[in-house]
């Protein structure tokens, strides 16, 4: 009886401590699993870096921490205490406690998504997601280096996709201004815009820097202390000068400095349409932004306010031709007319120019009201052509850039000016996603030359008995200033 009590004590023993050795090690990796980053809470980990101390100090004052210790996804972009101690000296403060807690928290929120994103999935320009702090506001993102992501010009990403349970964590090297006071105001503030702000309100035109959305650039003091006479604006005629003051502000949109490479927009005033381009000065390869290749905007830009970003001149801006910038055309064919759509795409019988209501544009998204279908062509031969006209196109070098459904795929011919720019354009093939609209392709039809400022027309003609789809011609000018 015994020999068989000691036959099963040796298993038994060995079964106990095995069980023993599997609970302890649950145990471990259980504990394991409770400090790892990628279990973590983006708050939880935030504590865990001391040169974010005050970035948590911030979290717990203005309520933000409550945010990002729970469950969700979000995106954030931390500043370093370094960054803190700098804004403290802009603002002429010596702790945080100087301000209220809702104060702050515009400051959080605003550096914060609430979405899960990957900054190697970043492009260049404005984020597609608005932040935390409204849905108007967003962050706009420079990816031209390769050593670094600036964000508004301002912030460098220094440490990178930081993932944890409930988000991505990005340390950044300046605190992102948050849009909290508007333009007028922060003109004022600065101290250095004097001059311009009292002809601002001198004209009528102070209510657009505190009540409308605009993008401002404005000259400092200093730079009319230069000004040659018969050039200082001040000296204009009333009514000249009323225009130039115009001439600074772009209603209606928020525009970075980084947003602006090869944009063409419109003032408020009306005579014309002002290019920016960006050109490499000085020997450290950085760029700096013109103004119709002639005015230069000065570095010290960017500044956030609730209803625009402003934008310093390093030079004092006169009203000249635009220069070559990006033009983009929406097309519409004949019967688009009838519905207050000026028609400029042509052809002649038996071929057809009208709409296809089968297929969506790409500005029908984004556009209010509801717009007209694709423009449409359908060939009655082969050789058949369509003529697009474009207006008002500056002096300039221009890559053509079809943007279409590839639900047709004809191949194409381009002349400019009956000489054949490009022959063998076959769009079954494309270079490229049209990156607003996914149902879109485009594809480079050549390149051609503007000698003068014109209405610039375009052939294309048909190799083959067949249609296309076509939404938008962007023309893209090839800078050389």
């Amino acid at each position: 009886m015994k020999m068989k009590i000691y036959k099963w004590i040796l298993p038994g023993m060995v079964l106990l401590t095995l069980l023993y050795m599997t609970g302890c090690e649950e145990n471990f990796i259980g504990r394991q699993y409770d400090t790892d980053e990628e279990y973590m809470q983006i708050y939880d980990y935030i504590k865990t870096r001391p040169e974010l101390s005050i970035y948590k100090e911030i979290c717990d004052y203005s309520g933000f921490y409550s945010q990002i210790s729970t469950a969700g996804t979000y995106t954030v972009f931390a500043a370093v205490d370094s960054a803190w101690l700098k804004l403290y000296q802009d603002l002429k403060i010596t702790d945080y406690k100087e301000k209220s807690p809702e104060y702050w928290l515009m400051y959080m929120k605003y550096a914060a998504l609430e979405k899960q994103i990957n900054t190697n999935s970043l492009d260049g320009g404005k984020m597609t997601e608005y932040t935390m702090l409204d849905r108007n506001y967003f962050l706009s993102v420079d990816v031209s280096s390769y050593t670094a992501i600036k964000l508004n010009n301002a912030s460098v990403i220094i440490d990178y996709n930081i993932e944890l349970k409930n988000g991505y964590l990005n340390l950044i090297d300046a605190v992102l201004e948050p849009p909290v006071t508007p333009v007028y105001d922060l003109l004022k503030e600065d101290g250095r815009f004097e001059i311009m702000l009292s002809l601002f309100e001198e004209y009528g035109l102070k209510s657009y820097l505190t009540d409308s959305l605009i993008t401002l650039f404005v000259e400092p003091d200093a730079l009319f202390d230069g000004e040659e006479p018969g050039s200082d604006p001040r000296e204009f005629p009333a009514d000249s000068l009323r225009k130039w003051l115009e001439y600074h502000i772009y209603p209606g949109s928020r525009y970075f400095i980084n947003d602006l490479n090869t944009k063409m927009l419109q003032p408020l005033y009306a005579g014309d349409v002002v290019t920016f381009n960006v050109k490499t000065v000085g020997n450290d390869g950085k760029g700096s932004v013109f103004m119709n290749q002639q005015y230069r905007v000065s570095t010290r830009t960017d500044r956030n306010a609730i209803n625009g970003v402003i934008h310093e001149m390093y030079n004092v801006v006169q009203i000249t031709d635009h220069s070559a910038g990006t033009v983009e055309t929406n097309l519409y064919g004949a019967t688009n007319a009838m519905k207050g759509y000026v028609q400029n795409v042509f052809t002649d019988a038996p071929a057809m120019v009208k709409e296809n209501y089968n297929y969506s544009s790409y500005h029908q998204q984004v556009m209010n009201e509801p717009q007209p279908p694709i423009c449409y062509f359908v060939s009655a031969q082969s050789g058949d052509s369509f003529r697009v006209i474009i207006p008002d196109v500056a002096k300039g070098v221009y890559t053509v850039r079809l943007i279409y459904n590839n639900a047709y795929t004809p191949t194409l011919r381009l002349l400019y000016k009956n000489t054949t720019i490009k022959s063998g354009i076959a769009l079954g093939t494309t270079d490229g996603d049209f990156a607003e609209y996914t149902t879109l392709k485009y594809k480079d039809c050549g390149t051609v030359e503007v000698n003068e400022k014109e209405d610039l027309e375009l052939k294309f003609m048909m190799d083959e008995n067949s249609s296309l789809l076509m939404d938008r011609i962007d023309l893209i000018p090839n800078i050389t200033f």
